[in-house]
């Protein structure tokens, strides 16, 4: 009886044993799949964010502006006028960056192009870059002359009007005063003898007036300009 009852006990220990074991298995591989599953959401969850991301700046076609404050103070360092036009490029009166010759007459003013981007290029002596590049070369400008009164000129428009359209479709363009383009005038400062030798109307003086009016502050060519080629 004794061995009996002493068989029964190690049976059960033993019982309780494994099973004690088993619990401890069941437990610890529930444990390591709850990691992998978090792991795999985590993973899951980075991808998708980082795929999200590239598609948003795959997406966005906004170029980069340069803040306006910072791109004119850059522009004031070459020293000589400008010109802001209404879809915010500036033009540079005089390019400092051209090694030609007569850089500063009439017809050779104005040539030097800045994006709001910060790119530049001029479309006389073909210099071309980004704004680092513009930068650089401005701070350069400076180290030979000093910054004097800087003036910048807004011009009211442009050669073209600019139809928009939707996405997708290319702008159409407009020339503006037709009736004016269409009209020869061959003499936009006549003297007073070519006014006395001709006989024109309160309309044709009128009509010459626009035509400079239109030249000045649309076109943005000044009066010295249409001199020397009007």
């Amino acid at each position: 009886m004794l061995l009996t009852a002493l068989c029964c006990i190690i049976c059960i220990l033993l019982s309780d044993s494994l099973m004690l074991r088993v619990n401890v298995f069941r437990s610890s591989t529930v444990l390591k799949r709850a990691v992998l599953a978090r792991r795999f959401a985590t993973t899951i969850g980075q991808s998708t964010g980082q795929h999200a991301e590239e598609a948003k700046l795959t997406t966005s076609n906004k170029p980069y502006t340069v803040p306006k404050d910072v791109l004119i103070d850059t522009l004031k360092k070459f020293n000589t006028d400008i010109r802001e036009k209404p879809d915010g490029m500036f033009e540079i009166r005089e390019c400092k960056l051209c090694h030609k010759r007569n850089r500063d007459k009439p017809d050779n003013l104005y040539k030097l192009c800045v994006w709001p981007t910060g790119s530049y290029n001029c479309f006389r002596c073909s210099s071309s870059g980004n704004f680092y590049d513009l930068k650089d070369r401005a701070e350069m400008l400076v180290e030979e002359s000093p910054t004097e009164d800087v003036k910048i000129y807004k011009v009211s428009g442009s050669a073209a009007a600019v139809v928009p359209k939707e996405a997708g479709q290319p702008p159409t363009y407009i020339i503006p005063n037709q009736h004016i383009s269409y009209k020869p005038y061959r003499q936009l400062f006549p003297t007073v003898e070519q006014l006395c030798a001709r006989k024109e109307s309160l309309t044709d003086l009128e009509q010459r007036r626009q035509v400079r009016h239109y030249l000045n502050h649309v076109r943005g060519l000044n009066d010295e300009v249409l001199q020397k080629y009007g």
